[in-house]
Parts: C-alpha cells; sequence; structure tokens
C-alpha cells in the first residue's frame, strides 16, 4: 500500500559543459516568477511558465499541484518552507488501495533553450514532504520525464512516459 504523500519542489537543470557557462535551462525553476500570486490550492498555472499536465487549475476532484508563496499562500498541509525565496510547488501523490481516492499530481514546463545531443547536464532539485498537517507521509518513485512532446493527463490516472530520472528510495 502507497501512503499519501505531498511533496515541495524545486528544480534546476544546468547545462554542464566545460566550455559554456552553467546556464539554468529553466526560466522559473524555483517558482519565484508569478502573473499574480496564488490565492487557494491548485494554481500551479500562476507561477509563470509550470502547468499541470491536465489541464485542471479549480481544485475539483481531479489531480490539481498547488502553488504555495510565502507572500499569499501556503496551504494547509503543514509547515512547508522554500529552500530559498517565496515560492514552491505542491505534488500531492495518494494511491490507497482500499479506496477510490487516488491522486497523482504533475507539473511540467518548457526549457528555456533546447538541450542539445551529447551534452552533459546536471539536475538538482530540493524535496520536502513538511512538517506536521495532513500529506506528510512518505513518499517513493519520484521521476523526472523529458520529452519532446507535452505529457497529458486526462484526470489522475498514471501518466504514460519512463521517466529518465526516479528516485525508487523512499522520501
Amino acid at each position: 500500500m502507497r501512503k499519501q504523500a505531498f511533496i515541495v519542489i524545486f528544480f534546476f537543470l544546468v547545462n554542464t559543459n566545460l566550455n559554456a557557462q552553467f546556464i539554468n535551462l529553466l526560466s522559473n525553476g524555483d517558482f519565484e516568477i508569478y502573473t499574480i500570486l496564488p490565492s487557494a490550492g491548485s494554481q500551479s498555472n500562476r507561477a509563470l511558465g509550470w502547468n499541470n499536465v491536465n489541464g485542471n487549475y479549480m481544485g475539483t476532484n481531479c489531480g490539481s499541484p498547488d502553488y504555495l508563496n510565502l507572500l499569499s499562500y501556503i496551504g494547509w498541509w503543514g509547515t512547508m518552507t522554500p529552500v530559498s525565496g517565496n515560492g514552491q510547488m505542491g505534488l500531492c501523490f495518494l494511491d490507497i488501495t482500499d479506496t477510490t481516492y487516488i491522486y497523482r499530481e504533475y507539473i511540467s514546463t518548457q526549457f528555456c533553450t533546447p538541450m542539445i545531443q551529447g551534452q552533459q547536464y546536471s539536475v538538482s532539485f530540493y524535496l520536502t514532504n513538511g512538517l506536521g498537517g495532513w500529506y506528510t507521509a512518505t513518499c517513493n518513485n519520484f521521476g523526472l520525464c523529458f520529452s519532446m512532446n507535452p505529457l497529458t493527463q486526462s484526470c489522475m490516472e498514471v501518466v504514460p512516459s519512463i521517466p529518465q530520472l526516479e528516485i525508487t528510495t523512499i522520501i
């Protein structure tokens, strides 16, 4: 049985070519740039450049990642402080075998510049499952998928893509 987890993240993806400067390929990996501050959960699209792969931003019974910002809305899930700045993104993965209440939330973004075949890249991100509150249990199989095509999801089913980077240990 998998337990509930609420994970907060921020990303960096840099080109590590020795002849190039370190350039973050994500324009808003720390979620600090926003169109408008979040006022409730399910507003991942307010962090500039980030999208929910199923297109839901209303908080209905369909996966909807939460843009959290210390300047306005931090949610009710427990204490989760960003590594730096004020912005963070919350994803809920809830899969309990004795219930039909299942969530699988995904976010996506486009790179500022395309990756170049044969180049080395470094990926770093921070995860937390918070302190106290509802969604602060453990999680495993957290992955990142690099794709030429946008990822899609109808509601809460597993996105049918194989991640190139996956943390299989329990977080």
